[in-house]
């Protein structure tokens, strides 16, 4: 069995965010997260058993540790924090786990997986530096008003990603 990672990530960059761009998160995402999900935009392959490589379409990150090859193929959001841990407690220490977990939320290399959305749109809004969490809250929160041509298909669109909106473009003779 084994303690503590003995390596952790080489990279301090979201990949696929923009450089220098902040991730903007949920509390929920944030530390210990209770379903961890590896960030949608994002694969994970082993390299090896020692080492695994993120990717998303802009960037990659190695990441050095066997606990990583293991850890990552678990992050699929069906599991909690403690079933990933349970389900690795044959090689890792509950401890170990839990500390990769969180150095995983540090680099915003994974999310809650609590959200509604699809999951190309989760994919979407993390590739664009948010979490699908923060995504849905600000969406739900956002306030819109459309008229004219096209107000119809507009104002259904920003319903579809959840943003509420005022008028449905109803005198809008070309949707």
């Amino acid at each position: 069995m084994h303690g503590f990672p003995a390596a952790s990530a080489a990279s301090a960059a979201v990949p696929g965010s923009r450089p220098g761009a902040a991730f903007r998160a949920t509390a929920a995402d944030r530390g210990i997260i209770e379903r961890p999900l590896l960030a949608p935009h994002m694969e994970a392959r082993a390299v090896g058993a020692e080492a695994a490589l993120l990717a998303s379409e802009t960037s990659s990150a190695a990441l050095y540790g066997r606990i990583y090859a293991d850890l990552l193929p678990l992050l699929d959001g069906a599991r909690t924090r403690r079933e990933v841990a349970a389900a690795l407690a044959a090689s890792w220490r509950p401890v170990a786990v839990q500390t990769a977990l969180v150095e995983l939320a540090r680099k915003n290399y994974i999310v809650s997986a609590d959200f509604a959305m699809s999951a190309g749109a989760a994919a979407f809004w993390c590739a664009l530096g948010a979490s699908p969490r923060y995504a849905e809250e600000r969406l739900g929160a956002a306030r819109a008003s459309v008229a004219g041509g096209g107000a119809r298909r507009l104002a259904a669109a920003l319903r579809a990603l959840g943003a509420a909106v005022a008028g449905n473009g109803a005198n809008d003779s070309k949707a």
